[in-house]
């Protein structure tokens, strides 16, 4: 379904968004 998809896409957003912060807070 288009909505899982999109879903989907806004979860991997969202994780690779505190997944930047994380790693440019170790720097």
């Amino acid at each position: 379904m288009v909505f899982d998809s999109v879903f989907f896409l806004l979860l991997k957003k969202i994780i690779w968004d505190r997944v930047h912060k994380l790693y440019f807070l170790h720097i």
